[in-house]
Order: structure tokens, then C-alpha cells, then sequence
């Protein structure tokens, strides 16, 4: 696990955690700070940094995060009113935030999402909680799994049969779609009958229970 510096502010007196790299952790004065392995941080009551702290901070501080968005041509906004980072491809639009007072990450997808939409509106939304992603330290992670995601989403309007199978959650992933796939095509043959039925209602004599 990384190392931590944890100060002390000099206004208030209240105790304050950095992240590796922080801009203000390296101006600080050697006696007014020390270093703690990340496991060791819950026993110290300590407050984030505002500027390496929480969402916005860790797109401050991590630079890989531009690297994903240019190679996954995905936008990725904090938005200050819900202290969030909006992760918008061409389908889906995510949301990530703070985990219950902590610097662990979680997950949200909107429930409803047209890739024409504004920050702002895709913010409005409604959102779930992505339950099969448990909340994590790494950003990084959950907008490679937002990728795979969409990535896998568009397969599967084409044809889920091309959904990759390598991994046992890819399989699992497969076994839904394939599930969803035959309620679709059940549905369309119901729909199908009763159309036909309506029609002509003599049809129903040739239906089988």
C-alpha cells in the first residue's frame, strides 16, 4: 500500500491527509507532518486535502486518467454541485463518487441516456448504484470497467453471440445476455401471435397450451 502524508494545519489544528505528490504536502515544514502506510490512516482522525482529496482531486493528481480519455475517446467532467465525475461514452453516461465519507470510489450508471446530451443534463438524471462493482481506491479501474462495459453493450445489440468468454465474468456476462436474448425473442412471437390472433380469431383454435 502507498504512504500517506498526514499534517497538521496551522489555523485550526485539525489534522489533514495528502496523497503521494501533493502539491501543499511537499510545502510543508518536516515537523509539522508525518508518513503512515494508507492501512494505518483509519486510526488517525484526519480530513482529506481540497486539492489532492476526493474526486476532483484524484483527476487532479492522477495522470493516467488523460491517457484513458484519449485513448477510450471518452469524456470525463467533474461537476462541483455533486462533488462527481460524469464518465460519458458514446451510450452510457456514469457517475463516480466518494463512498461514504472515505477515498474509496463507487459506481453509478444513469438509468436513461442520449449520447447528445449536455453535462448538465446528463447530471440531472437518474442514476442506479452499479452493484457488481464494488467500491475501490482505483479510479483508474472503474473507467476501464465502464468501457468494457459499453464495449460489450454494443456487441450485444449486434449479436451477444460475439461477447468474448475467456474470464468467468465474461461467461456470467454472456449467460445473461444469451438469457435476455431468448425473453426478447419469446416476447416477439408472443406479440407476433396475438397480432395474428387479433386478426383473425379463428387462429386461436390452433393455439397449444
Amino acid at each position: 500500500m502507498c504512504t500517506i502524508i498526514v499534517s497538521k494545519s496551522h489555523k485550526k489544528g485539525e489534522l489533514i491527509y495528502h496523497k503521494p505528490g501533493c502539491f501543499y504536502a511537499n510545502r510543508i515544514k518536516p515537523e509539522r507532518k508525518m508518513s503512515l502506510a494508507w492501512k494505518d490512516l483509519w486510526g488517525v482522525n484526519a480530513r482529506p486535502c481540497r486539492y489532492c482529496g476526493g474526486v476532483r482531486g484524484e483527476l487532479r493528481m492522477n495522470t493516467s486518467i488523460a491517457g484513458l480519455r484519449r485513448q477510450q475517446d471518452i469524456s470525463i467532467d467533474y461537476e462541483k454541485r455533486t462533488d462527481a465525475a460524469y464518465v460519458r461514452t458514446d451510450i452510457g453516461c456514469w457517475k463516480i463518487c466518494v463512498w461514504k465519507k472515505t477515498d474509496m470510489y463507487a459506481l453509478w450508471h444513469r438509468n436513461v441516456y442520449d449520447g447528445d446530451m449536455s453535462l448538465e443534463q446528463a447530471a440531472a438524471g437518474a442514476f442506479h448504484r452499479q452493484m457488481d462493482v464494488k467500491p475501490t481506491s482505483s479510479i483508474d479501474k472503474l473507467i476501464n470497467y465502464i468501457t468494457a462495459h459499453d464495449k460489450a453493450k454494443k456487441i450485444i445489440r449486434e449479436d451477444y453471440r460475439k461477447l468474448p468468454q475467456h474470464t468467468a465474468r465474461q461467461k456470467m456476462y454472456y449467460r445473461q445476455a444469451e438469457r435476455r436474448a431468448k425473453r426478447a425473442a419469446r416476447h416477439r412471437v408472443d406479440v407476433l401471435f396475438n397480432l395474428i390472433e387479433k386478426q383473425d380469431p379463428s387462429m386461436k383454435a390452433l393455439s397449444v397450451c
